[in-house]
């Protein structure tokens, strides 16, 4: 009998292996090289509503 976890990680498992498949390796590093800079978390989160 599997639980609704088994069924939450067998569906996860099952959309990794999709998204494997679908883009390689050296294509995600490649965007992940060009995109912008990152924001800190910290500063997201104590920032006041409605500022950038």
């Amino acid at each position: 009998m599997s639980t609704i976890l088994d069924k939450i990680l067998g569906a996860k498992r099952d959309e990794v292996i999709a998204a494997k498949a679908a883009r390689s390796f050296a294509q995600v590093d490649a965007d992940a090289k060009q995109a912008g800079r990152v924001r800190g978390l910290t500063a997201a989160l104590t920032r006041a509503p409605g500022q950038p």
